[in-house]
This record gives structure tokens, sequence and C-alpha cells, in this order.
């Protein structure tokens, strides 16, 4: 299985959201059961969020979690500092870690996405 993870809906518009859907559907197309997860922190707070998250991850032990970033999904103010909190919970859970980044252009060198890489499994 894989779990497309998102974090709060962009209105009025919500590319990552519609770019999940399609990936969704080309990877069941190829027998790939997938899965889209929304982490609601916006709504529940980064506490109850992480709990939930939690839960949810022993559920999905070994599988992938991709998390679909941009910066405005993970944060308020385009600060995401929960998301190596998130990355390390899902992976004590034993799930395989990766990140697409949705805004590139929020990381003008390699060297910016550099602690990401090394904390996903790709």
């Amino acid at each position: 299985m894989t779990i497309l993870l998102l974090g709060r809906p962009d209105t009025p518009t919500d590319g990552v959201a519609d770019y999940s859907e399609r990936l969704a559907a080309a990877l069941r197309a190829r027998g790939r059961d997938t899965r889209i997860v929304r982490m609601r922190w916006d709504r529940d707070g980064w506490s109850r969020a992480l709990v939930d998250l939690g839960r949810d991850a022993r559920e999905w032990n070994g599988e992938w979690v991709v998390l679909q970033y941009t910066a405005l999904q993970w944060s308020r103010r385009g600060f995401p500092w929960k998301i190596p909190t998130l990355i390390r919970r899902l992976r004590h859970a034993g799930c395989r870690v990766a990140v697409t980044l949705h805004d590139p252009d929020l990381f003008p060198r390699r060297e910016g996405v550099g602690p990401l890489r090394q904390m996903a499994d790709v």
C-alpha cells in the first residue's frame, strides 16, 4: 500500500490534492493499493494530529508514506517546524518515507533539501 499524506487543504483550489488524486488513480491502475490521508493539524492542532498520525501509522508498518510537501500546507506561515517530528513518527512506526516537493523554488540549491533527504528513506 502507498499512503499519500497531505496537510491542510488549500482554498479555493488545491493543486496538491488534485495531483494526489491523479497519482493515486495511476497507481491503482497499476495494481498498487493507494490511499490519500489528510493530516488536519490546522483544525486539530499539532499535538492531536501527531497522536492520530502515530496511531494510524502503526497500521502502515512497512508501507510507503509519501509526504506531499508544500510549505503552506504544513505551516500557517511557511516555516514547517513539525515536519521532522512527523517524519520521525512515521519512521518509528515502521513506515518507509518519501517526500514529494511541490514547491522546489523554495530550495534553490541542493543543500536546501539535504536534511530532508537524510530523514526520508529515498
